[in-house]
Protein backbone atom coordinates (compact mmCIF):
# COMPACT_ATOMS: atom_id res chain seq x y z
CA UNK A 1 0.00 0.00 0.00
CA UNK A 2 1.38 3.37 -0.97
CA UNK A 3 0.98 6.07 1.67
CA UNK A 4 2.53 9.36 2.60
CA UNK A 5 1.92 11.23 5.84
CA UNK A 6 1.04 14.88 5.51
CA UNK A 7 -0.68 16.93 8.17
CA UNK A 8 -3.61 14.54 8.47
CA UNK A 9 -7.23 14.81 7.42
CA UNK A 10 -10.37 14.37 9.50
CA UNK A 11 -12.15 11.04 9.58
CA UNK A 12 -15.45 10.52 7.78
CA UNK A 13 -17.34 10.38 11.06
CA UNK A 14 -18.89 13.71 12.18
CA UNK A 15 -17.36 14.98 15.42
CA UNK A 16 -20.43 16.84 16.69
CA UNK A 17 -24.20 16.89 16.33
CA UNK A 18 -23.89 20.14 14.38
CA UNK A 19 -21.57 18.50 11.85
CA UNK A 20 -23.89 15.52 11.51
CA UNK A 21 -26.87 17.79 10.85
CA UNK A 22 -24.96 19.61 8.11
CA UNK A 23 -24.14 16.44 6.16
CA UNK A 24 -26.15 15.08 3.21
CA UNK A 25 -26.56 11.78 5.10
CA UNK A 26 -28.09 13.51 8.13
CA UNK A 27 -31.27 11.43 7.91
CA UNK A 28 -29.25 8.26 8.47
CA UNK A 29 -27.58 9.79 11.52
CA UNK A 30 -30.96 10.93 12.85
CA UNK A 31 -32.33 7.40 12.48
CA UNK A 32 -29.30 6.10 14.37
CA UNK A 33 -29.89 8.64 17.16
CA UNK A 34 -33.57 7.68 17.42
CA UNK A 35 -32.54 4.03 17.63
CA UNK A 36 -30.10 4.83 20.44
CA UNK A 37 -32.70 6.78 22.43
CA UNK A 38 -35.20 3.93 22.01
CA UNK A 39 -32.53 1.57 23.37
CA UNK A 40 -32.00 3.82 26.38
CA UNK A 41 -35.73 3.73 27.06
CA UNK A 42 -35.81 -0.06 26.68
CA UNK A 43 -33.09 -0.55 29.30
CA UNK A 44 -34.53 2.20 31.54
CA UNK A 45 -31.13 3.88 31.67
CA UNK A 46 -32.16 7.07 33.46
CA UNK A 47 -34.92 9.00 35.15
CA UNK A 48 -35.51 12.65 34.26
CA UNK A 49 -35.36 14.65 37.49
CA UNK A 50 -35.01 18.24 38.64
CA UNK A 51 -31.42 19.45 38.62
CA UNK A 52 -30.14 19.24 42.20
CA UNK A 53 -28.17 22.08 43.74
CA UNK A 54 -24.50 21.78 44.68
CA UNK A 55 -24.16 18.50 42.77
CA UNK A 56 -21.71 17.53 40.04
CA UNK A 57 -23.56 17.18 36.72
CA UNK A 58 -21.77 15.01 34.16
CA UNK A 59 -21.90 16.21 30.57
CA UNK A 60 -23.15 14.15 27.64
CA UNK A 61 -22.50 14.11 23.91
CA UNK A 62 -23.19 12.15 20.75
CA UNK A 63 -20.49 10.00 19.16
CA UNK A 64 -21.06 9.10 15.52
CA UNK A 65 -19.43 6.21 13.69
CA UNK A 66 -19.87 4.44 10.38
CA UNK A 67 -19.36 0.70 10.89
CA UNK A 68 -17.57 -1.01 8.00
CA UNK A 69 -16.69 -4.59 7.15
CA UNK A 70 -13.22 -5.93 6.38
CA UNK A 71 -13.40 -4.58 2.81
CA UNK A 72 -14.47 -1.10 3.86
CA UNK A 73 -18.13 -1.50 2.86
CA UNK A 74 -20.56 0.49 5.02
CA UNK A 75 -22.59 -1.80 7.27
CA UNK A 76 -24.36 0.59 9.59
CA UNK A 77 -24.57 4.17 10.84
CA UNK A 78 -24.14 4.28 14.60
CA UNK A 79 -24.88 7.09 17.04
CA UNK A 80 -23.90 6.50 20.65
CA UNK A 81 -24.91 8.73 23.52
CA UNK A 82 -21.95 8.87 25.90
CA UNK A 83 -21.28 10.55 29.19
CA UNK A 84 -18.37 12.95 29.41
CA UNK A 85 -16.51 11.02 32.06
CA UNK A 86 -13.80 13.66 32.35
CA UNK A 87 -16.34 15.80 34.23
CA UNK A 88 -16.78 13.15 36.94
CA UNK A 89 -15.22 13.50 40.39
CA UNK A 90 -13.46 10.56 42.03
CA UNK A 91 -15.07 9.61 45.32
CA UNK A 92 -18.19 11.55 44.42
CA UNK A 93 -19.73 9.86 41.37
CA UNK A 94 -17.26 7.04 40.65
CA UNK A 95 -14.83 4.73 42.45
CA UNK A 96 -13.25 1.72 40.68
CA UNK A 97 -12.41 1.92 36.98
CA UNK A 98 -10.32 -1.21 36.26
CA UNK A 99 -11.86 -3.01 33.27
CA UNK A 100 -9.72 -5.80 31.76
CA UNK A 101 -10.15 -7.09 28.22
CA UNK A 102 -8.39 -9.98 26.53
CA UNK A 103 -4.88 -9.13 25.39
CA UNK A 104 -4.22 -9.33 21.69
CA UNK A 105 -1.56 -11.95 22.34
CA UNK A 106 -4.18 -14.08 24.12
CA UNK A 107 -6.57 -13.73 21.21
CA UNK A 108 -3.88 -14.77 18.73
CA UNK A 109 -2.97 -17.76 20.92
CA UNK A 110 -6.57 -18.96 21.16
CA UNK A 111 -7.06 -18.51 17.41
CA UNK A 112 -3.87 -20.49 16.72
CA UNK A 113 -5.00 -23.23 19.10
CA UNK A 114 -8.37 -23.44 17.34
CA UNK A 115 -6.64 -23.78 13.97
CA UNK A 116 -4.17 -26.38 15.20
CA UNK A 117 -6.85 -28.54 16.87
CA UNK A 118 -9.50 -27.94 14.18
CA UNK A 119 -11.93 -26.51 16.74
CA UNK A 120 -14.99 -24.38 16.11
CA UNK A 121 -14.10 -20.67 16.03
CA UNK A 122 -17.00 -18.24 16.26
CA UNK A 123 -17.85 -14.70 17.30
CA UNK A 124 -20.70 -13.15 19.28
CA UNK A 125 -21.53 -9.57 20.14
CA UNK A 126 -23.36 -8.32 23.23
CA UNK A 127 -25.95 -5.73 22.34
CA UNK A 128 -25.49 -2.58 24.44
CA UNK A 129 -23.13 -4.36 26.83
CA UNK A 130 -22.65 -1.59 29.39
CA UNK A 131 -26.40 -1.05 29.74
CA UNK A 132 -26.67 -4.53 31.31
CA UNK A 133 -24.84 -3.28 34.41
CA UNK A 134 -26.68 -1.45 37.22
CA UNK A 135 -24.71 1.55 38.46
CA UNK A 136 -23.45 1.57 42.04
CA UNK A 137 -23.16 5.34 42.57
CA UNK A 138 -25.57 8.25 42.21
CA UNK A 139 -24.70 10.02 38.95
CA UNK A 140 -26.47 13.00 37.39
CA UNK A 141 -25.97 13.66 33.68
CA UNK A 142 -27.03 16.34 31.22
CA UNK A 143 -29.83 15.23 28.92
CA UNK A 144 -28.78 14.34 25.35
CA UNK A 145 -27.90 17.27 23.06
CA UNK A 146 -30.98 18.08 21.01
CA UNK A 147 -33.29 16.73 23.73
CA UNK A 148 -32.56 19.01 26.68
CA UNK A 149 -35.20 20.33 29.09
CA UNK A 150 -34.72 23.46 31.17
CA UNK A 151 -33.96 22.64 34.79
CA UNK A 152 -33.97 18.89 34.14
CA UNK A 153 -31.14 16.33 34.23
CA UNK A 154 -30.84 12.55 33.96
CA UNK A 155 -30.39 10.43 37.08
CA UNK A 156 -28.35 7.57 35.58
CA UNK A 157 -29.28 4.03 36.66
CA UNK A 158 -27.08 1.94 34.35
CA UNK A 159 -23.49 1.96 33.13
CA UNK A 160 -23.83 4.25 30.16
CA UNK A 161 -20.83 4.49 27.84
CA UNK A 162 -18.38 7.18 28.86
CA UNK A 163 -18.79 6.93 32.60
CA UNK A 164 -15.49 6.03 34.17
CA UNK A 165 -16.89 3.11 36.13
CA UNK A 166 -18.95 1.59 33.30
CA UNK A 167 -16.23 -0.76 32.06
CA UNK A 168 -15.58 -2.01 35.57
CA UNK A 169 -19.29 -2.60 36.21
CA UNK A 170 -19.66 -4.48 32.92
CA UNK A 171 -16.69 -6.74 33.65
CA UNK A 172 -18.17 -7.62 37.04
CA UNK A 173 -21.53 -8.41 35.40
CA UNK A 174 -19.82 -10.49 32.72
CA UNK A 175 -17.71 -12.39 35.25
CA UNK A 176 -20.84 -13.33 37.22
CA UNK A 177 -22.58 -14.51 34.04
CA UNK A 178 -19.62 -16.67 33.00
CA UNK A 179 -19.36 -18.05 36.54
CA UNK A 180 -22.99 -19.13 36.29
CA UNK A 181 -22.06 -20.92 33.06
CA UNK A 182 -19.18 -22.62 34.93
CA UNK A 183 -16.48 -20.77 33.02
CA UNK A 184 -13.86 -19.42 35.43
CA UNK A 185 -11.66 -16.45 34.61
CA UNK A 186 -8.05 -17.03 33.60
CA UNK A 187 -5.57 -16.02 36.30
CA UNK A 188 -3.13 -14.94 33.57
CA UNK A 189 -5.52 -12.83 31.49
CA UNK A 190 -8.72 -11.61 33.16
CA UNK A 191 -10.34 -11.08 29.77
CA UNK A 192 -10.21 -14.81 29.02
CA UNK A 193 -12.71 -17.37 30.36
CA UNK A 194 -12.52 -21.12 29.84
CA UNK A 195 -13.96 -24.53 30.63
CA UNK A 196 -11.91 -27.70 30.22
CA UNK A 197 -13.42 -31.04 31.21
CA UNK A 198 -13.50 -34.65 30.04
CA UNK A 199 -15.93 -33.74 27.26
CA UNK A 200 -13.75 -31.04 25.72
CA UNK A 201 -12.74 -27.38 25.89
CA UNK A 202 -14.42 -23.99 25.54
CA UNK A 203 -12.46 -20.71 25.59
CA UNK A 204 -13.79 -17.17 25.31
CA UNK A 205 -11.73 -14.03 24.70
CA UNK A 206 -13.70 -10.98 25.82
CA UNK A 207 -13.03 -7.61 24.19
CA UNK A 208 -15.68 -5.55 25.98
CA UNK A 209 -18.77 -6.53 23.96
CA UNK A 210 -17.04 -8.70 21.31
CA UNK A 211 -16.36 -12.36 22.09
CA UNK A 212 -14.03 -14.65 20.15
CA UNK A 213 -15.15 -18.16 21.06
CA UNK A 214 -13.54 -21.50 20.37
CA UNK A 215 -14.98 -24.90 21.31
CA UNK A 216 -13.73 -28.40 20.68
CA UNK A 217 -17.08 -29.50 19.23
CA UNK A 218 -20.15 -28.05 17.57
CA UNK A 219 -22.32 -29.25 20.47
CA UNK A 220 -20.23 -27.31 23.02
CA UNK A 221 -20.40 -24.19 20.87
CA UNK A 222 -24.20 -24.41 20.55
CA UNK A 223 -24.59 -25.04 24.28
CA UNK A 224 -22.42 -22.06 25.22
CA UNK A 225 -24.20 -19.70 22.85
CA UNK A 226 -27.58 -20.74 24.23
CA UNK A 227 -26.40 -20.23 27.80
CA UNK A 228 -24.95 -16.81 27.09
CA UNK A 229 -28.12 -15.74 25.29
CA UNK A 230 -30.04 -16.51 28.48
CA UNK A 231 -28.05 -13.79 30.25
CA UNK A 232 -27.71 -11.08 27.58
CA UNK A 233 -29.22 -10.03 24.28
CA UNK A 234 -26.66 -11.35 21.80
CA UNK A 235 -25.82 -11.13 18.11
CA UNK A 236 -24.51 -14.41 16.73
CA UNK A 237 -21.98 -13.44 14.06
CA UNK A 238 -21.14 -17.01 13.06
CA UNK A 239 -17.56 -17.99 12.27
CA UNK A 240 -14.94 -15.52 13.40
CA UNK A 241 -14.07 -13.20 10.53
CA UNK A 242 -13.38 -9.81 12.15
CA UNK A 243 -12.04 -8.95 15.60
CA UNK A 244 -10.59 -5.64 16.86
CA UNK A 245 -10.04 -4.34 13.34
CA UNK A 246 -8.29 -7.55 12.26
CA UNK A 247 -9.66 -9.75 9.48
CA UNK A 248 -9.53 -13.47 10.25
CA UNK A 249 -9.52 -16.15 7.54
CA UNK A 250 -9.84 -19.71 8.85
CA UNK A 251 -8.96 -22.54 6.46
CA UNK A 252 -10.00 -25.71 8.26
CA UNK A 253 -8.87 -27.98 5.45
CA UNK A 254 -5.24 -26.95 6.03
CA UNK A 255 -5.70 -25.99 9.70
CA UNK A 256 -4.33 -22.50 9.14
CA UNK A 257 -5.35 -18.98 10.15
CA UNK A 258 -4.55 -15.77 8.27
CA UNK A 259 -4.75 -12.38 9.97
CA UNK A 260 -4.89 -9.10 8.07
CA UNK A 261 -5.31 -5.42 8.95
CA UNK A 262 -5.82 -4.20 5.40
CA UNK A 263 -8.94 -2.17 6.21
CA UNK A 264 -7.24 -0.64 9.27
CA UNK A 265 -4.15 0.34 7.29
CA UNK A 266 -6.34 1.77 4.54
CA UNK A 267 -8.09 3.89 7.16
CA UNK A 268 -4.69 5.22 8.28
CA UNK A 269 -3.83 6.11 4.70
CA UNK A 270 -7.06 8.06 4.44
CA UNK A 271 -6.74 9.65 7.89
CA UNK A 272 -3.22 10.96 7.30
CA UNK A 273 -3.67 11.72 3.61
CA UNK A 274 -1.20 9.02 2.53
CA UNK A 275 -2.84 7.51 -0.51
CA UNK A 276 -0.43 8.63 -3.25
CA UNK A 277 2.98 8.00 -1.68
CA UNK A 278 5.31 5.63 -3.57
CA UNK A 279 5.82 2.22 -1.89
CA UNK A 280 9.07 1.34 -0.11
CA UNK A 281 10.49 -2.07 0.77
CA UNK A 282 12.03 -1.44 4.21
CA UNK A 283 10.57 0.18 7.36
CA UNK A 284 13.57 2.50 7.75
CA UNK A 285 16.62 3.61 5.83
CA UNK A 286 19.45 1.24 6.89
CA UNK A 287 21.80 4.23 7.11
CA UNK A 288 19.46 6.28 9.31
CA UNK A 289 20.87 7.76 12.51
CA UNK A 290 18.40 8.92 15.17
CA UNK A 291 19.60 10.93 18.19
CA UNK A 292 18.12 13.18 20.85
CA UNK A 293 20.09 16.04 19.33
CA UNK A 294 17.55 16.00 16.52
CA UNK A 295 14.76 16.95 18.93
CA UNK A 296 13.22 20.45 18.68
CA UNK A 297 15.37 23.06 20.38
CA UNK A 298 14.14 26.40 19.07
CA UNK A 299 10.71 28.07 19.34
CA UNK A 300 10.33 27.82 15.58
CA UNK A 301 11.01 24.07 15.62
CA UNK A 302 8.53 23.56 18.46
CA UNK A 303 5.90 25.48 16.51
CA UNK A 304 6.54 23.37 13.42
CA UNK A 305 6.10 20.11 15.31
CA UNK A 306 3.04 21.28 17.25
CA UNK A 307 0.85 20.90 14.18
CA UNK A 308 2.34 17.57 13.06
CA UNK A 309 0.28 14.46 14.04
CA UNK A 310 3.42 12.59 15.06
CA UNK A 311 2.05 10.89 18.18
CA UNK A 312 -1.15 9.90 16.39
CA UNK A 313 0.78 8.31 13.54
CA UNK A 314 3.15 6.42 15.85
CA UNK A 315 0.28 5.21 18.05
CA UNK A 316 -1.64 3.98 15.01
CA UNK A 317 1.41 2.15 13.69
CA UNK A 318 1.99 0.52 17.09
CA UNK A 319 -1.38 -1.21 16.86
CA UNK A 320 -0.49 -2.54 13.41
CA UNK A 321 2.84 -3.77 14.80
CA UNK A 322 1.36 -5.73 17.70
CA UNK A 323 -1.47 -6.99 15.50
CA UNK A 324 -0.05 -8.31 12.24
CA UNK A 325 3.10 -6.34 11.32
CA UNK A 326 5.92 -7.24 13.73
CA UNK A 327 8.44 -6.30 11.02
CA UNK A 328 7.93 -2.60 11.80
CA UNK A 329 8.32 -2.97 15.58
CA UNK A 330 12.00 -2.02 15.79
CA UNK A 331 11.53 1.13 13.75
CA UNK A 332 8.52 2.24 15.80
CA UNK A 333 10.51 1.70 18.99
CA UNK A 334 13.30 3.86 17.64
CA UNK A 335 10.83 6.60 16.75
CA UNK A 336 8.96 6.69 20.07
CA UNK A 337 11.60 8.76 21.81
CA UNK A 338 12.14 12.49 21.40
CA UNK A 339 10.89 13.62 18.04
CA UNK A 340 13.09 15.68 15.77
CA UNK A 341 11.89 18.70 13.83
CA UNK A 342 12.31 16.96 10.48
CA UNK A 343 14.35 13.78 10.77
CA UNK A 344 12.03 11.66 12.94
CA UNK A 345 8.96 12.79 11.04
CA UNK A 346 10.59 11.89 7.76
CA UNK A 347 11.32 8.37 9.06
CA UNK A 348 7.73 8.11 10.23
CA UNK A 349 6.68 8.83 6.65
CA UNK A 350 9.11 6.17 5.49
CA UNK A 351 7.72 3.43 7.74
CA UNK A 352 4.18 4.08 6.51
CA UNK A 353 5.31 3.86 2.90
CA UNK A 354 6.12 0.16 2.98
CA UNK A 355 4.53 -1.65 0.07
CA UNK A 356 1.69 -4.06 0.82
CA UNK A 357 1.14 -2.94 4.41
Amino acid sequence: MAIQIEDGTPDDDPATLTQAMARPDWQKWKEAMDEELALMAKYDVWDVVDEPEDTNIVGSRWVFHIKQDSSGKILKYRAHLVAQGFTQMHGVDFQDTFAPVARLSSIRTVIALAASEDWELHQMDVKSAYLNSPIDTRVYMRLPPGHTKKGKVALVKRGIYGLRQSGNLWHKTLTIAFSNLELPRSVVDHGVFYLHDKEGTTIICSSTDDFAITASSTERMVKFKAGLSDHFEMSDLGELAWILGIQVQHDRSTRTISLSQTAYIDSLAKRFNLIDAPPLSTPIDPNALLTKDQSPSTPHQFDDMRNVPYREAIGSLMYAAIGTRPNITFTITALTGDKGPNTHWAHCKHIESIGNM
